[in-house]
């Protein structure tokens, strides 16, 4: 299986879905976002962003849940790749339809 970096070169990266585990953000004295061990990950559909990361640099790659509330997660790509091997981070093709 190809690694995220020639996935995205071959699919595009607005064509790649992630389903990974996220904990929720909580607000603390409305000014800071934090996420706590003691939240039970929770498995969301998501997005590659390039915001911090391009995925083309090879080092880093950023995992953004569609579902607001949650915190991204950022893996080193060597680690995203053997994650998605062993089954824990799950990739999807998401080819647009037409009617």
């Amino acid at each position: 299986m190809p690694g995220i970096k020639e996935l995205v070169e071959k699919e595009g990266l607005n064509n790649i879905l992630i389903l990974d585990k996220f904990r929720p953000l909580h607000t603390i004295l409305n000014l800071v976002l934090v996420t706590s061990s003691e939240d039970e990950p929770i498995s969301l559909p998501a997005r590659i962003t390039e915001e911090r990361y391009k995925v083309q640099e090879g080092y880093k790659v950023a995992v953004k849940p569609l579902i607001e509330g949650f915190e991204a997660q950022y893996y080193y790509q060597s680690d995203f790749n053997s994650l998605v091997r062993e089954g824990q981070i799950r990739v999807f093709i998401a080819k647009e339809v037409r009617f």
